[in-house]
């Protein structure tokens, strides 16, 4: 058995009030109290018998043996005795001792009757009435909880991935491919914390192995997240010379041979004098999550966030908002939705300890209020380091449930509706030169075009190739851009897909020459207008710079309609769409001898006007070089 903390049981002494009249009763019972500081537990319970036995109003000593009981985990004999103790002593402490005892065993109903005897004692201090009444609140809500629980099937990843030992701490790629968790044998001879990773086969996950290069040290490396594309790392490494605090945030990037980097400390913006932990990385790579705390072992600690800006990581703050609380939270996740946050906490309504919760981000950019995941997804013990696929409903965990290969393992298992994230799906494709089929090392620009923001830039890797994840039910633009080249655009909608569904973009660029052409995709027009819409501004502005850095060259803006309305109408829409773009360009600074315009009206279609994706093909704007 393992040994009784010392001070659990000062706690029980410091609450009672109760004096045994028999004098035997309190040798025994301190005898019964050396007996446990010799970690002679057995015999600390048979003089507790006895002291009880001389003695039935002297609540310090079935107290105590209640105490005893509920470290061995057996919960109702430890009840037994912390009855009997209330019933000799009627002390108010006691009774909220035995009501947050009962609260911890996840005895709900028999914690609230304590907890609420406790708060009605007129001797009941203002500080724990208050505790008190919120953990009323928490047994409350896990009895209802109980009582209509959700569908839970967790589903072990199998022996591929999980061993003897422990493995925790999953983090995955956008596409669902690459999962990286975090292994330990407390047994073996290296005890430390080490990344693994394992691939997704048509046949299930591979074989989970060590990840390669200089990640993996003698020392422990923790929690950790993977960026989107696979190809970042950012993790936890404590008590490192160059560490700022007692555990930092660091980064490592994948190499080309498939090893992983020298990791880097991520610096002052993130890391501090305290404990930085538990990181997590929107899908954009635009902001990182992650737990801040005095040490590990505080009760508290809090959710951070840090925006990247112009490559460098700004201050960061905590979270705004219902999110944090006086208690802890910890292992955030945010959804490849970037809206969708998970996380732990043992401040809000829950069933015991840490429980799971999501927040969702508001229309105004402010987080809602959590919701618990339910039960039995929480139970009584702790729920943490959970992380939620592409498809917004599938979550994998570590769990230490009965069945599993070891200490602890991954599972997987499907969330509730009304708790999923929305469902995203991710662009993937190769930028080559048009004529020489060569791979070109592009600068792409992802814009939301419902709300006009930039959401992702990036560059394609040497070989051409890029990644990017995007929230569902989404507009967007892509325009991709490379010096001397005319740039390329389009714009896509994404409506309820997932990892099964990618789209595959691979892009041909155009040396800049006479007579090449490029349509402006994401140039948009109110209807049967010239004016142009706001989401045409950041195509627009990449078509002022592609003009400003060749001076020497002139462009034709050519203006096309489908076929709906008059010919001579179409006419002269295609000719003032044509000039509302010249107009934009020269009033940000291009020469008017470097433009002309030209309307072809419905003239030169490129899809058919009977249907309308054709009709769309047809209205078009172009930039034609001269």
């Amino acid at each position: 058995m393992k040994q009784i903390p010392f001070l659990l049981c000062l706690f029980s002494f410091s609450f009672l009030v109760s004096e045994a009249q028999d004098k035997k009763a309190i040798k025994l019972y301190n005898e019964a109290r050396q007996s446990l500081s010799l970690k002679e537990y057995d015999k600390a319970l048979e003089l507790l018998e006895k002291s009880m036995k001389r003695d039935p109003s002297f609540g310090d000593a079935p107290m105590l043996a209640g105490e005893i009981w509920f470290e061995r985990k057996e919960v109702s004999k430890a009840n037994e005795y912390f009855e009997r103790a209330y019933t000799a002593s009627r002390a108010a402490p006691l009774a909220f001792r035995i009501g947050m005892l009962n609260f911890k065993a996840g005895l709900y109903e028999k914690a609230e009757q304590y907890l609420q005897w406790y708060v009605d004692d007129p001797k009941a201090r203002e500080a724990y009435s208050k505790e008190a009444s919120k953990t009323i609140e928490n047994c409350q809500f896990a009895q209802e909880a109980i009582a209509h629980p959700i569908e839970f099937n967790p589903i072990n990843l199998g022996p591929f991935v999980n061993t003897e030992a422990m493995e925790y701490f999953p983090s995955i790629s956008g596409d669902g491919q690459f999962l990286v968790l975090t292994y330990r044998d407390i047994e073996g001879k290296k005890k430390d914390e080490d990344f693994y990773a394992t691939t997704r086969t048509a046949q299930g996950w591979d074989k989970a192995k060590p990840l390669q290069g200089r990640l993996n040290s003698l020392d422990n490396e923790g929690a950790q997240t993977v960026s989107a594309d696979g190809l970042q790392l950012i993790f936890t490494a404590c008590n490192r010379l160059d560490g700022a605090g007692s555990c930092d945030l660091y980064s490592s990037v994948r190499l080309k041979d498939g090893s992983w980097s020298t990791p880097i400390n991520m610096g002052d913006s993130i890391n501090s004098f305290h404990w930085e932990t538990q990181p997590s990385l929107s899908p954009n790579g635009k902001m990182l999550y992650f737990v801040r705390g005095k040490k590990s072992e505080d009760g508290s600690s809090d959710i951070y966030y840090s925006e990247r800006k112009n490559q460098y990581w700004t201050k960061a703050r905590k979270l705004e908002g219902p999110i944090n609380t006086p208690g802890k939270e910890c292992t955030p996740f945010i959804h490849f939705d970037n809206r969708t946050l998970y996380f732990a906490s043992d401040g809000h309504k829950g069933m015991g300890d840490l429980d799971l919760y999501v927040s969702y981000k508001q229309e105004d950019g402010r987080w809602g209020e959590p919701k618990n995941l339910g039960y039995p997804t929480n139970s009584i013990g702790d729920q943490l380091g959970m992380v939620v696929s592409l498809d917004g409903k599938t979550a994998y965990y570590s769990s230490d449930m009965e069945g599993g290969f070891g200490l602890m393992d991954l599972y997987y298992f499907n969330l509730q509706q009304e708790v999923s994230a929305t469902p995203s799906a991710f662009i993937r494709g190769r930028v080559t030169d048009k004529e020489s089929k060569k791979p070109i090392q592009a600068r792409l620009l992802l814009t939301n075009l419902e709300t006009g923001e930039e959401y992702q830039g990036w560059e394609t890797n040497e070989e051409g190739y890029f990644f990017s994840v995007l929230p569902g039910n989404q507009n967007y633009a892509l325009s991709i851009q490379k010096e001397a080249y005319l740039f390329h655009s389009e714009s896509f909608h994404l409506e309820g897909n997932s990892e099964e569904k990618a789209y595959e973009k691979n892009i041909q660029l155009q040396q800049i020459e006479t007579g090449s052409v490029v349509r402006l995709n994401n140039v948009f027009f109110e209807t049967a207008s010239f004016s142009l819409r706001p989401e045409s501004n950041k195509e627009l502005d990449i078509l002022l710079r592609l003009i400003e850095a060749n001076p020497t060259l002139r462009f034709s803006i050519e203006g096309h309609t489908d076929n709906i309305g008059g010919e001579q109408e179409n006419q002269l829409l295609s000719e003032n769409r044509a000039k509302s773009v010249v107009n934009y360009l020269v009033e940000r600074g291009v020469s008017k001898k470097q433009l002309v315009w030209k309307g072809f009206g419905e003239s030169k279609p490129i899809g058919e006007n009977d249907t309308e994706e054709g009709r769309q093909l047809n209205r078009r704007t172009e930039v034609r070089i001269l």
